[in-house]
């Protein structure tokens, strides 16, 4: 331990920022500020009193970590589309993967979506917020395993996919005109 701090308290040599260390645990506060490191201190020694203490290693977990229980979870449930799950993970890898849970932010969701929308091939908003939706579960495991302390805002798009082709009335009568007469009374019912 370092001499005048407090206990609890120490500097690394090597990059000058404050260390803490609370029961075995030992934790860069990644400043170089006291006041910073004593905060620190007193969040994680609350968090020891409150049966906490295992959300310190949050920062640790990976979208690896994530993707991995979405993915058992939708086995233990046995949900039937683990393949499409699957394939929506893979595109997701592709930005998040290697990044720590604690940088998965709302800026990082919204350079996902600018990203995708700037493919060759634009997938539809409905596309996008499927993948979105797969994410904001993933995190949502994690909170609940206590492997995310906070899960970031993840906004929808604006789906528009009012569907389109129905016969108004004039055209429906039209095509039933252009029927043989016997089948007119089986379009008419249907």
């Amino acid at each position: 331990m370092s001499v005048g701090l407090p206990r609890g308290i120490y500097r690394r040599k090597e990059n000058g920022n404050f260390w803490i260390t609370y029961g075995k645990h030992r934790e860069s506060t990644g400043s170089p500020s006291l006041e910073d490191a004593k905060k620190l201190l007193a969040v994680r020694r609350g968090q020891a009193v409150e049966g906490k203490l295992g959300l310190v290693h949050s920062r640790k977990v990976q979208f690896e970590d994530l993707a991995e229980d979405i993915l058992a979870d939708y086995r233990l449930n046995e949900r039937k589309n683990v393949h499409k799950l699957k394939a929506i993970v893979s595109r997701l890898a592709g930005f998040f993967g290697g990044l720590k849970a604690t940088d998965i932010t709302t800026d990082k969701v919204r350079a996902y979506v600018n990203l995708r929308k700037s493919a060759v091939r634009t997938p539809a908003n409905g596309t996008i917020n499927r993948e979105l939706s797969a994410l904001r579960r993933m995190l949502s495991l994690g909170t609940m395993a206590g492997k995310v302390l906070a899960a970031p805002v993840i906004p929808r798009l604006a789906e528009n996919n009012v569907r389109t082709g129905f016969f108004e009335r004039e055209d429906f009568v039209a095509v039933r005109q252009a029927l043989p007469p016997h089948f007119r009374p089986l379009v008419t019912a249907a």
